[in-house]
């Protein structure tokens, strides 16, 4: 964590704290506030650190956070309906916090273009910890990914397809090593 942390050039108001899950398993997840829960299967590949800042990229850019906040106001029709969802708020906190976690758990998917900056963001940051095999890698964490693809089911069809993510990748590193 901290080399990766130490490549990111601009201050963030987060302690990111890791968790690691007992989880043989190819996922890991971000919780807004800097909480990264990654599966012991990702920390045994040659790929953890991509892993790990594709997760810090989430929480930097607030794709959770921004997910969530456009799911509780699309959830309302109206100026009043709103306005009784911020006044309900103030009175009763844990009725938003119900009412945000049904939402979410009913619609909200990060968006394949979050998954695709959190993938450059990866990348970016494997390159400025100095990581010299970074090309090597990503053809590994692709390729891990697409073996194990019944691990992840869950989040494939939130995220876009494989050949997608690679190319996306390689176009990173290719841009960032060309300079």
């Amino acid at each position: 964590l901290a080399p990766i942390l130490a490549g990111i050039d601009e201050p963030y108001p987060y302690e990111f704290k890791v968790f690691v899950v007992d989880d043989e398993s190819l996922n890991s997840e971000a919780i807004p506030g800097g909480y990264l829960y990654i599966n012991s299967g990702v920390l045994k590949t040659d790929f953890a650190d991509l892993v790990v800042s594709h997760e810090i990229a989430h929480v930097l850019r607030r794709h959770t956070t921004l997910e969530l906040q456009a799911t509780l106001i699309d959830s309302v029709d109206t100026v009043q309906d709103l306005k009784s969802l911020l006044t309900m708020s103030s009175k009763d906190p844990e009725a938003i916090s119900e009412r945000v976690m049904v939402l979410r758990s009913a619609i909200m998917r990060y968006s394949q273009q979050q998954e695709l900056q959190a993938d450059a963001c990866a990348v970016r940051l494997a390159v400025a910890s100095g990581d010299a095999d970074v090309d090597t890698r990503i053809d590994g964490f692709i390729e891990e990914l697409q073996s194990n693809q019944s691990a992840v089911s869950k989040t494939v069809s939130t995220h876009p397809g494989y050949t997608q993510r690679k190319a996306h990748m390689k176009s990173v590193y290719n841009d960032m090593t060309a300079q």
